[in-house]
């Protein structure tokens, strides 16, 4: 059970780029959530995949297999809370017109998943359960940080 939740039921064996095509799964994951009942649910959703993730992977933490990818989900769930906010706030609706807020979402939560600066990397060499998990919420959190400036620009234009 641990392991087909931690593969995030067999995405993780993928046999190229099984983190990205987690995160990109991810994405229409969190846009359900959102839909669901807008940002609070999905706040409460990423923390309940945190958590799940957190006890699925404690069997092979040592070593974070390629193939453990609920991180991924988790930190790119959390990378697109800034766009669920801004919608909440406005009381605004998912469109498909928001595309490149999505798609940059996902590019800034790859980016910093696979760079790993700083503190994600550092957090990364814990090589236990936490560790895994948090490295990944920590490049959500990162690439949330640069989407929320983003669209508050775009709320100055």
């Amino acid at each position: 059970m641990k392991k087909t939740v931690a593969t995030f039921f067999g995405v993780g064996w993928f046999p190229v780029m099984p983190g990205t095509i987690a995160s990109v799964i991810a994405v229409p994951i969190a846009l359900l959530f959102h839909g669901l009942g807008g940002f609070p649910v999905l706040v409460a959703a990423t923390l309940g995949l945190f958590l799940i993730g957190w006890w699925s992977v404690s069997d092979g933490a040592e070593n974070d297999p390629a193939e453990f990818v609920i991180d991924e989900i988790a930190g790119q769930c959390i990378s697109i809370w800034p766009y669920s906010a801004w919608l909440w706030v406005r009381e605004e609706s998912l469109s498909t017109n928001h595309w490149p807020i999505v798609a940059g979402s996902l590019a800034l939560f790859r980016l910093f998943d696979i760079w790993k600066p700083g503190p994600i990397g550092a957090i990364d060499e814990r090589h236990d359960a936490l560790g895994i998990m948090l490295d990944d919420a920590l490049a959500g959190v990162a690439a949330a940080v640069l989407l929320a400036a983003a669209l508050f620009l775009l709320e100055l234009k």
